[in-house]
């Protein structure tokens, strides 16, 4: 009778104990690997060459606060294709093809904040944070016409300090992997993906 009362008592523990481990913990270790849904970089017209990818590595330095670095990477391409005949006036001239492609790369550190102490379910890691890098973006053009006029408006390269809050929860199937689902103001706005733990 004793070691049955023993053995649920063992069995409610780990069951219950389990359910109250906090989902982020010191020296723990991070990597997800996203795609992105919606890019901060372009308008109405422009099409994604390369959808938004990107990559993070955490570090938990207390059992509430991670840090680490952040890589973002997309394209993005505006095409314009009309006649013209060079300003000589001698009917339609030349059908062409301008188009302008764009670059963008967000390298940074990125801190976070992890609510596990509030909420208590071991497989959901609930985070908010701040990303601080710089964009790196380059922009280039090429067109079919002959014309002169067809020159390069854009600057070839720009970009500057980037400073993008952002809310985020990671789910994990098992101990080591998982899945996030991040919403903020990097390299896109909706930015989902796997989860790996180490």
């Amino acid at each position: 009778m004793k070691n049955s009362i023993l053995k649920l008592t063992v069995g409610l523990f780990l069951c219950f104990g389990g359910l109250n481990a906090q989902s982020f913990q010191r020296g723990q270790m991070d990597l997800d690997m996203g795609v992105g849904l919606g890019n901060t970089y372009i308008g109405p017209g422009y099409s994604n060459s390369t959808p938004p990818l990107n990559v993070s590595f955490n570090y938990g330095i207390t059992n509430d606060i991670s840090l680490g670095g952040y890589l973002g990477f997309s394209q993005a391409t505006y095409t314009y294709a009309g006649w013209d005949d060079c300003g000589q006036g001698h009917g339609n001239g030349q059908y062409y093809v301008d188009t302008y492609k764009w670059t963008y790369i967000i390298a940074g550190v990125q801190g976070d904040f992890h609510f596990g102490r509030f909420i208590k379910i071991d497989k959901l890691d609930v985070y908010a944070g701040l990303l601080l890098g710089n964009d790196f973006a380059h922009s280039a053009y090429f067109t079919t016409s002959v014309c002169p006029d067809h020159i390069a408006y854009l600057e070839p390269t720009y970009g500057g300090f980037v400073a993008a809050p952002h809310v985020g929860a990671r789910y994990r199937f098992t101990d080591h992997f998982g899945v996030f689902l991040e919403l903020g103001y990097g390299i896109t706005y909706v930015n989902t993906g796997l989860n790996f733990k180490f």
